[in-house]
Order: C-alpha cells, then sequence, then structure tokens
C-alpha cells in the first residue's frame, strides 16, 4: 500500500470517528468515490458490540465502540442516532448523541419506521405488539397496541409490523388472516391474502404499491412460494412456484423494484427478475446466505453466510463473488 493510499484510508477513518463523536450520521457515501456504504451491528471476538461503517468499493470497516451489554440484541435507527436494546426481559432507548439509556419496557424490539419516529416491540408482560412513538431527543411520547379491526373483531397481533416506505401504512401477518395492513396506528385494517394464511416472510415494493411475500402450502410437504401482491386490486404475480425452503431469513426488493432478491440457509441466494420473468441462481449453494442488501443503484448485493459468518458481494447477474472476511460470532445488517 502506498503512502498516497495509507493516509485516504487514516482521513476517512479520522472522519468517522469525529462524526460520531459531534453527532453526525454515518453515512458517507455521497463524499467517497464509488462509495457504496453498509452499516451494520457487530459484535466483536472481545464479546463488545460496535457499530460499522463498510466501505464496499475500498474493503474497509470503520468501527465505533458501542457501550451496551454483550447480551443484548441492537436494533440501530435509519438515521443511525438512537439504538434500541434489550436481553428479551428489559428493554433500552440509547441516544447515541447524548448517551441517554432510557428504560423503555420489558421486552424485545422488532423494527424501526422509516422515519425514525417509531418503533415496535414485543411486551412480555402483556403479550403484545406495541408502537412508540418518540420526539427529535429519544423522549418517549406515547405508547400504543398494535391492535387491528377485522371484521369488528379485534385481532391483537403478536408478529412483527413492518412500515411501508413512506411511514403511512403498516403490514403484518396474523395466524388468524394471513397478511394484514392497515394505517399506521393500525386502523382501517384490511386483509391481503384472503385465502393464504402460512406466509412466512414479506417485503414492501419501494413504491409501497405492491407486497411480495413467501408462503408454504403444508398440505404439499411445506412447499413454498413467492408471490407479489398488488395492493390496489389484490392481483396476484407468480413469481416461484419453489422457492424450495422452510427457513427463509431474508426476502428483499432492490431500489429499481425490479429485482427480488431471496436469501436462504438451505438454497443460498436467488435472485428473481420480475420483468424479464427470470431466476438468477443460486449464486453459490455453499453460502446458505442469510441477511443480505442491495445497492443503491440495484446492480449489487451484498449478504452474509452461515457457513462461515462473513460477508459477500455480488453482482445482481449471480458473477463476480467477492469475500469480505470478518472475525465475529454474530453480525446484524441495519436498514
Amino acid at each position: 500500500m502506498n503512502v498516497s493510499q495509507t493516509l485516504t484510508r487514516f482521513v476517512l477513518i479520522l472522519a468517522v470517528l469525529i462524526g460520531v463523536l459531534v453527532g453526525v450520521t454515518l453515512v458517507i457515501g455521497q463524499n467517497v468515490p464509488d462509495g457504496w456504504t453498509v452499516t451494520y451491528v457487530i459484535r466483536d471476538a472481545d464479546n463488545t458490540w460496535n457499530v460499522r461503517t463498510l466501505l464496499v468499493d475500498r474493503r474497509l470497516h470503520v468501527p465505533i465502540p458501542l457501550d451496551i451489554p454483550s447480551n443484548a440484541v441492537p436494533h440501530l435507527s435509519p438515521d443511525h442516532r438512537f439504538v434500541l436494546h434489550g436481553t428479551g426481559i428489559e428493554l433500552r432507548l440509547l441516544n447515541r448523541q447524548t448517551g441517554d439509556d432510557v428504560l423503555v419496557g420489558n421486552g424485545f424490539a422488532t423494527i424501526w419506521s422509516p422515519d425514525n419516529a417509531r418503533f415496535a416491540y414485543f411486551n412480555n408482560v402483556n403479550g403484545q405488539t406495541r408502537i412508540v412513538t418518540i420526539d427529535e431527543s429519544g423522549t418517549i411520547i406515547s405508547e400504543t397496541p398494535v391492535l387491528f379491526d377485522i371484521d369488528t373483531t379485534d385481532t391483537l397481533t403478536t408478529g412483527s409490523p413492518i412500515w411501508s416506505p413512506n411511514g403511512e401504512h403498516l403490514a403484518i401477518v396474523t395466524p388468524e388472516f394471513g397478511l394484514l395492513m392497515a394505517n399506521q396506528d393500525s386502523s382501517g385494517a384490511q386483509v391481503v391474502t384472503s385465502t393464504i394464511r402460512n406466509v412466512q416472510t414479506f417485503a414492501w415494493a419501494p413504491d409501497g404499491e405492491q407486497i411480495a411475500f413467501i408462503w408454504s402450502d403444508f398440505m404439499l410437504g411445506g412447499q413454498s412460494f413467492l408471490r407479489v401482491v398488488n395492493l390496489e386490486d389484490n392481483t396476484m404475480m407468480f413469481v416461484s412456484e419453489d422457492v424450495n425452503t422452510r427457513l427463509t431469513v431474508t426476502l428483499e426488493w432492490s431500489p429499481d423494484g425490479r429485482y427480488l432478491a431471496v436469501a436462504t440457509p438451505t438454497t443460498g441466494l436467488i435472485i428473481y427478475d420480475l420483468v424479464d420473468d427470470a431466476e438468477i441462481g443460486p449464486v453459490d449453494n455453499n453460502m446458505q446466505a442469510t441477511t443480505l442488501r442491495w445497492s443503491p443503484d440495484s446492480e449489487r448485493l451484498i449478504f452474509q453466510s452461515f457457513a462461515d459468518n462473513d460477508y459477500y458481494v455480488v453482482d445482481r447477474d449471480g458473477d463476480n463473488l467477492r469475500h469480505y472476511p470478518l472475525t465475529s460470532d454474530l453480525a446484524v445488517f441495519m436498514r
């Protein structure tokens, strides 16, 4: 490595460290040529948590220590300012700028809203999924149960709701009705998959007008199907008749809305082209893919492998697989 490259890396690391100290969000891709950045939380070999920014094209990991218990499970807010962390008994909200760490309740977090203003968590005491609203400083403003009203019958959900990209709607899976959609306060609920109950996982399209989901037919031995539903008229697009997994880990739309990627511990990474009706992959069956993210231009994906816990980057056509080794027992991608 020459002096210029060494200096460049030093400046990047110093810039990120200073940025955290003054409360600047860890998004520096716009300042790096061809700078695709991925932020994730990782528990290192010394059993401490770190927030890391991976500069994908420079193969550079920038770690920032995270002061939470080693047995906690962290959930980073989309703007990286807050961290929900809990052990399953006590859930706390950490403001990374001020260091304030407040008790939310007894339970564990599920997901943040895209505007950073709300998060959902499962309450161990009353068995409810609840939505908490916070202000800019992280102060809790309100807390309400996720309660869907279907056919005049209140359905108290225990699953994890996922907000639409604009934050105006919620979708959630329930045993009684399958996939439901409602307003952000869980009012105005409607059934999305009226004849399908066994939904494993789902993902909103980038424009919020469609939802992709995978469901299993136990009458057919657990065969899994990938579908896309149009939320305006509930019409279905049949993407795959055999996703071939009962353990789907991640389902992700590409930012341009053309592709769907499925990461599974059994078949690896599979990419579906919704325009040309084509299937790409499995990319590498030995990778046993888990969490994944698309690049902003929809040209590449990064995913973690069950096989070695390392990260891999691959082009969307399944070629040019690159290895990014890590030395951790647990890593969690953050949106």
